[in-house]
């Protein structure tokens, strides 16, 4: 899915499933508007890119722990790494916000 999603980006085929899985809500509100964007710039791509795939590694990690293990054990530190990849991704995903915001904001000057 990700690759998919990565391919459609580069691509410029923005209006796609996998890519909307990818980005946030302010970013896809622009994209599904024509006018605003057409193209994602590299910056941006990489951000969003590397917010999934932190939070894809927290969901993964947390996956195999709750296979791998009964609930009851008492170990904490895989929620606790699952919570940091978490902070990681949300803190990606703020700064692609912020460089989608300013390029969109340099376009229209």
């Amino acid at each position: 899915m990700t690759i998919i999603g990565v391919r459609k980006m580069k691509n410029g085929q923005l209006e796609n499933y996998f890519v909307h899985r990818m980005v946030s809500g302010r970013i896809w509100r622009d994209i599904k508007d024509k006018n605003t964007v057409t193209v994602l710039s590299d910056k941006v791509q990489r951000l969003l890119i590397t917010s999934y795939i932190f939070s894809m590694i927290g969901i993964l990690i947390m996956l195999i722990w709750i296979a791998c293990t009964n609930f009851g054990n008492g170990y904490l530190w895989p929620s606790i790494v699952f919570f940091i990849f978490l902070a990681i991704a949300i803190v990606f995903q703020t700064l692609a916000n912020k460089a989608f915001k300013q390029e969109c904001s340099n376009r229209n000057i």
